[in-house]
């Protein structure tokens, strides 16, 4: 499959141009999804007050300031594309569409055309790309940015890098690894992982070489191993690990009970990529028998890195995004193997000397290795078109919040001084803050791990005191967080449905809306009496 002939140049640059076409074509027919996630609202609401002149705004009592210069970025989006959540999510949607066109670079110049198509494609049209890629969060930017760190390693390393070269890899690596930890501070996992790459070039390097006296090499390979523990008994003795375990092992607060899983990424590898995550370790041998020191090299980063982030680190699913494209860079090179190989041995059906023959058959062969691909793509859990990948673009996409718009909409028609009440009581908050600026935004429930909510309700007896005190009030609540014990809870739900009033908005925005009012004489408002 891998051309030699200039003559055929053209058709491997056909190839590419029509991958890139499919993938700008994916990614701009899933861009329609029109409802926010709580975590987006953050940034979306800092990026109002960047572009009102305000700088980063306090959000619940609280200066947000986390990864700024992404909320910046958003600012400038909607600056310049209008407010709304299309505009917002631009940042993100270029840096993946950056972080694909890095990751075909990379691997073209390491491993070749076929490999870093197959890589790009996989990457490209995974159903957990879609999502990052049209998510207003800092994970898709944190992927590119620990990729280029990755790749400006890898060259810094390489022996046929002159120093002055290897210089500026290693400054951009570093200047790149200050923007990575501003955006996360597991970045920490990727530069480990770096760490141990560069320590086994050097051990390689030092036992094969050939000038060296075998004891000079077990001396150095001592000194090594001797390093290695006084660092581990170092961070035992001063409580590094200890101080590591408290501050990134981590889950929200829906996910408490997995903190300490460390089979939690195994299992949500398993789940979303059951084939390519099961066949992993032959798909990893095959790619370092063919291509060797780039697929050690990427087998390191994700290997030790999910080994470093299942033990100690973040467990929640959009923490190990950072790690994905080595994974599919790995199954593009072993793809990419095996793609070879297959049409290596169908060729030899053919005798070298029938050249019009030969031709036919490599047409024929081609077409029916792309279309096992193809047909491999439509039906594989991870990549089925039909209903994992373009049914984003349609009525069932992924959940990923109520409508608000829709809900408060309907909520107006029924009763239009609605958006007049200026105490709001929502679950989440943030959203409600985002589509209702300028009121009083409470929360139902207690505050997450994450923002702090100055103002919130805890306890049945705080929302009764609260609806019996305000005069006018409205409560919009997501169905997710409807009657759950770590939002609105039992207790919560009964006093609304005792105190207020429900208005029927449509189902399909996954919203409830009440609100209550103890004004008298009122043609249009809702009397409430206790």
């Amino acid at each position: 499959m891998v051309a030699t002939s200039s003559s055929s140049q053209w058709r491997w640059g056909a190839l590419e141009l029509l991958v890139v076409m499919v993938l700008v074509a994916t990614a701009l027919a899933c861009y329609r999804n029109s409802t926010i996630h709580p975590d987006e609202a953050f940034h979306l609401l800092a990026a109002r007050s960047i572009n009102a002149g305000q700088g980063l705004p306090n959000l619940g009592g609280q200066h947000y300031d986390r990864a700024w210069i992404f909320s910046y970025a958003v600012a400038y989006s909607t600056h310049w594309f209008g407010d709304s959540l299309e505009a917002a999510r631009l940042p993100s949607l270029v840096s993946t569409m950056l972080l694909v066109m890095a990751v075909w670079l990379f691997v073209r110049l390491t491993a070749g055309r076929l490999a870093a198509i197959l890589a790009a494609l996989l990457l490209g049209m995974s159903i957990f790309t879609l999502d990052i890629s049209h998510f207003c969060r800092f994970y898709s930017p944190h992927a590119l940015v620990i990729f280029v760190i990755a790749a400006a390693t890898y060259r810094a390393f390489s022996r046929q890098t002159r120093w002055l070269e290897r210089i500026a890899w290693l400054l951009l690596a570093a200047g790149a690894s200050m923007l990575a930890f501003h955006l996360q501070s597991i970045t920490v996992v990727t530069l480990v992982a770096l760490g141990v790459w560069v320590l086994l070039q050097a051990l390689v390097w030092l036992l094969l070489h050939p000038d060296m006296h075998h004891r000079l090499k077990l001396t150095w390979l001592a000194a090594a191993v001797g390093a290695l523990g006084l660092g581990v008994a170092v961070l035992t003795l001063g409580g590094w690990w200890q101080w590591a375990w408290s501050r990134f092992a981590w889950a929200p607060n829906w996910m408490d009970s997995e903190t300490a899983s460390v089979l939690f990424y195994h299992r949500l590898l398993l789940q979303w990529y059951p084939i390519l995550w099961a066949m992993f370790p032959a798909a990893l041998l095959a790619a370092v028998a063919v291509y060797r020191r780039p697929a050690i090299f990427m087998a390191c980063i994700f290997c030790l890195g999910l080994l470093l982030m299942s033990i100690g680190a973040a467990h929640a699913p959009r923490y190990i995004y950072f790690l994905m494209p080595m994974f599919f860079i790995l199954w593009g090179m072993a793809i990419a193997a095996a793609v070879s190989a297959v049409y290596a041995r169908l060729m030899e059906l053919v005798a070298a000397d029938q050249k019009s023959a030969r031709r036919a058959w490599s047409l024929g062969c081609t077409a029916a290795i792309v279309a096992a691909l193809l047909f491999t793509a439509h039906f594989i859990p991870a990549y089925a078109s039909t209903e994992r990948v373009m049914r984003m673009a349609g009525p069932n996409a992924p959940f990923r919040g109520g409508d608000f718009v829709t809900a408060l909409a309907a909520a107006r028609d029924l009763q239009p001084d609605l958006l007049d009440i200026q105490t709001v009581l929502a679950a989440p908050a943030a959203k409600a803050q985002y589509y209702l600026p300028g009121r009083r935004i409470v929360l139902l429930g207690r505050p997450d791990n994450i923002v702090i909510q100055k103002d919130y309700v805890p306890d049945a007896d705080t929302l009764r005191q609260l609806i019996t005190t305000e005069q006018r009030g409205l409560i919009v609540v997501e169905r997710e967080y409807w009657r759950d014990p770590r939002f609105v809870n039992d207790a919560l739900a009964d006093v609304i449905e005792s105190l207020t009033r429900s208005l029927p908005v449509p189902a399909k925005t996954h919203i409830r809306v009440f609100c209550w009012s103890h004004e008298a004489n009122s043609n249009d408002e809702i009397s409430m009496t206790n």
